[in-house]
């Protein structure tokens, strides 16, 4: 469990079981949110960006930035 204060609802992760009872099957759902800081961007996002506006950067380089 983390605080979510001030964070934005990105999704959610589903996770389904296939169960059984004699003579009947039903599916249960486990619906968990997912959630992202909005001030701050993944590395791959980030170079995507960079990439779209003509600046091809190396992992290595953003990494050793981020490091």
């Amino acid at each position: 469990e983390e605080d979510t204060t001030g964070m934005k609802l990105i999704g959610f992760d589903i996770t389904e079981q296939l169960k059984m009872t004699p003579a009947s099957f039903f599916v249960k759902q486990y619906k968990r949110a997912t959630y992202a800081r909005p001030v701050h961007l993944p590395l791959y996002r980030q170079m995507n960006q960079f990439n779209r506006i003509g600046m091809s950067l190396s992992d290595s380089t953003v990494n050793d930035w981020v490091s």
